[in-house]
Parts: C-alpha cells; sequence; structure tokens
C-alpha cells in the first residue's frame, strides 16, 4: 500500500528586526569584498566583461554597495535618535503625570463644589491620551491663575510661579512628543530607503553571481 505524500509544511520562523538587520549588513560587507575578489582575478575579468560585467559595471556594483551601506548607516542613526527620542518622552511623560495628579489633589483640598471642580479640570480621570491631557492641563492651570481660584490655590502652594513651572512642564511634554513623532517619521523614511537601496543591491548581486558561474564555467 501506498502512504500519502506529506504535504506538511513548516514554516520558517520570522525573523526579527535586528537579524534582519544582520543579515542586510552581512550582504552589503560580503557583496563588496566579492567585488574586490573579483577584481584580482585577472584571467576572470575579460570573460566577466564579455557578459557585460565590464570595469564600469563592477564600479556600479561598488556604488550600490556603498549606497546600501550609507542607507544602513542613516537608518541605524534614525533607530538611535529615535530610542532616544522616545527616552526623552517617557521621562517628560511621568513628570507631568506626577505635576497633574498633585494639581488635581491640591484642588481637590481647596474646593469641593462640582463647579469649581469642573472649572479646574478636576472630574474624572486624567486622559490617557497624551495630547487630550494637554490640553486638558494647560486649560486647567490657566483657570487656577485666575480669579475666583487663584487666592485659593496660591494658599494651597500653586501660586502664579508655581503655575507657570507646572505649565513648562506641559510644554516640555508637548515638545517631547513633537521630537518623537518626528523621529518616528524619520526613522520609517530611513528604513524605506534602505530597504529599497538594498533591494537594488541584491538585484545587481544575483546577475553578479550568475556573470561569474557562467564565465568560470567558460574558462574550464
Amino acid at each position: 500500500m501506498t502512504m500519502p505524500e506529506d504535504k506538511t509544511t513548516t514554516k520558517k520562523p520570522k525573523l526579527s528586526e535586528a537579524d534582519q538587520d544582520q543579515l542586510i549588513q552581512d550582504f552589503i560587507t560580503e557583496t563588496s569584498q566579492l567585488i574586490a575578489i573579483i577584481k584580482k582575478e585577472p584571467g576572470l575579468l575579460p570573460e566577466l566583461a564579455r557578459l557585460a560585467f565590464d570595469e564600469a559595471e563592477l564600479t556600479n556594483g561598488e556604488d550600490l554597495a556603498l549606497t546600501a551601506q550609507n542607507s544602513f548607516t542613516e537608518r541605524q542613526e534614525a533607530i538611535g535618535t529615535l530610542d532616544a527620542k522616545n527616552a526623552a518622552l517617557e521621562k517628560a511623560d511621568k513628570l507631568v503625570n506626577k505635576r497633574g495628579t498633585d494639581f488635581r489633589d491640591v484642588v481637590r483640598l481647596g474646593f469641593s463644589d462640582a463647579a469649581a471642580l469642573r472649572a479646574l479640570g478636576v472630574t474624572g480621570r486624567l486622559p490617557e491620551d497624551r495630547q487630550k491631557r494637554i490640553t486638558q492641563l494647560r486649560a486647567s492651570f490657566a483657570t487656577a491663575a485666575k480669579p475666583p481660584y487663584a487666592a485659593e490655590m496660591t494658599r494651597r502652594s500653586y501660586d502664579t510661579a508655581e503655575l507657570a513651572l507646572a505649565t513648562a512642564d506641559v510644554n516640555a511634554l508637548d515638545t517631547a512628543l513633537t521630537n518623537r513623532d518626528a523621529a518616528a517619521r524619520a526613522s520609517v523614511a530611513a528604513t524605506a530607503a534602505r530597504n529599497t537601496d538594498y533591494k537594488a543591491l541584491r538585484a545587481w548581486r544575483t546577475s553578479f553571481n550568475r556573470a561569474i558561474k557562467r564565465a568560470r564555467t567558460r574558462l574550464t
């Protein structure tokens, strides 16, 4: 009896971003090294030239490898910048959360009527969304600096100077968020550029590998 064919296929595990980066980095360096090695084989070069891989085309390969290397470097720098901006954002976020919690507790110490609590923006929870939280806290601090709330807030440590510092913390969070978002967009663009240049180098390398194999076969 013929056993049924097992058509089960095992999917290859998806490479991590770090592994993908390493593969690309290795490929770029290996291609540059291969071109350099081939250029030191004078007996092979004329046959390669007959297959359209003359000196100019080898230079083109070197240029493609250099472009891919530069793109790889720029992406690496962009990712590093994004990491730094994310760290700055987290630091600013924690500071504003601490400031916001303190302010809301102080407001509840000074005021108990629903109208005042609503005007000072301390009903409910602080928004999880950073942009909404920034907008709300700016409004809260500005309201706290005005009558009829300013006198009581000053008595409870939130005078004009302290409210200005609180607002500065919120503005710093806004700046950190803007900087992080810009860095994220830059990293996406840098990744796309690297992938495009890597793809172009791979296409050239595929043809080059075939030309080398054919040229060696002709010489044997």
